[in-house]
């Protein structure tokens, strides 16, 4: 999983996917749990675009990790500000 910050007004979310990573329920599966991680921590994430990109070929990504990547970003937040 790959994830880009750019700096904006508030937080923003964008989600890729290629077919390489599974079938039409496998990738859907990864951004409905993508996107419900964002709305979990949406309040304490910081003000940029956040766009994360499943790579192909590195197995199936869990909600677990999802969480982790926007909770490291909750957590990087609070030191900056």
């Amino acid at each position: 999983m790959v994830l880009r910050l750019v700096p904006a007004p508030h937080p923003r979310l964008g989600c890729t996917v290629s077919r390489k990573y599974g079938n039409s329920v496998r990738r859907h599966q990864y951004k409905r749990r993508v996107r419900a991680a964002f709305h979990q921590y949406y309040s304490q994430l910081p003000a940029a675009d956040m766009v994360l990109s499943a790579l192909p070929g590195k197995g199936f990504i869990t909600y677990e990790e999802i969480d982790a990547v926007f909770a490291g970003l909750k957590a990087h937040d609070q030191t900056a500000g």
